[in-house]
């Protein structure tokens, strides 16, 4: 009999994941000794009760993942998280790999200098809590111990954790930015979906805006004012970001993601030029 090809998670599967991850964390507060991380345990597990549930859709993906790269480093996850707790996928995944380090014996390597070396696998999820980020794989590569479930938590290792969290925070930074993103809530009917919460949670699909527009100010500014300049040519601009203030007074920053377009008029010839980085002290 062929095997069923795997259709990948959708958002209809979140709510079931959020159940699958409450479920060993209410198993983990069970067999917790340690007074301390037991306590710990259980205020991320109320939390994540109330977790906020995401799902990117894959076009996002790709563009957060590329913004990700010239994110300012002095965005932090505090500064930026839309909720204490969540849980993200991202379909198509990260591209980012973790050791699985609860993997069996059997896909455990040794190296030639003694050390272990653990199978990698791909982050197609993440689950945060407060400063808590956890991984989350396809049931597909880490055989669960429920067949039936599609999602399967790692711990992240600390260069991955890293990427994964300039990823995150790039997800909520683009999801904000009307231009680029839409965010769109999206309520599961709980009818015929067994194994679910009772009051289903909202979920929140996060997809690249289809038409992209930018101000070409330079086409009719010129004009307008009398100049006797105009450009002549067009120049590809690389995406960045720029600080834009708000709040009261203008007073705030929050990084915003200028994506890469075309400044120029839209007959003029396209000039490429090479970038030269100087290094000088």
């Amino acid at each position: 009999m062929p095997r069923k090809k795997h259709r990948g998670i959708w958002p209809i599967d979140l709510p079931k994941i959020k159940q699958h991850v409450l479920t060993g964390m209410y198993d983990g507060i069970r067999t917790e000794y340690d007074t301390f991380y037991r306590e710990k345990l259980k205020a991320h597990t109320r939390q994540v009760e109330e977790a906020e549930l995401w799902w990117v859709a894959k076009p996002m993906a790709i563009l957060a993942s590329h913004a990700k790269e010239t994110l300012p480093e002095t965005q932090t996850l505090a500064d930026n998280r839309p909720s204490l707790a969540g849980i993200v996928i991202f379909d198509g995944g990260t591209g980012i790999t973790t050791e699985w380090r609860d993997a069996p014996d059997h896909t455990i390597k040794t190296s030639a200098f003694g050390q272990t070396v653990y199978p990698q696998v791909e982050v197609i999820g993440l689950i945060w809590a407060q400063d808590t980020v956890l991984g989350l794989t396809d049931s597909q590569i880490v055989p669960p111990v429920d067949p039936t479930d599609k999602a399967f938590i790692v711990a992240l290792s600390r260069t991955a954790q890293a990427h994964l969290e300039k990823l995150l925070i790039t997800t909520w930074l683009l999801s904000e930015q009307p231009h680029i993103g839409v965010a769109r809530h999206q309520r599961i009917p709980a009818a015929g979906q067994a194994g679910l919460p009772k009051h289903q949670p909202e979920i929140r699909v996060v997809r690249l805006r289809e038409t992209v527009t930018h101000p070409e100010p330079w086409e009719s500014e010129s004009a307008k004012e009398g100049k006797k300049w105009a450009m002549k040519h067009r120049t590809v601009v690389s995406g960045h970001w720029r600080n834009q203030p708000y709040g009261p007074g203008r007073a705030s920053k929050k990084p915003i993601y200028i994506e890469p377009y075309l400044k120029g008029p839209s007959d003029a010839p396209i000039i490429v030029r090479p970038t030269v980085k100087v290094w000088s002290r």
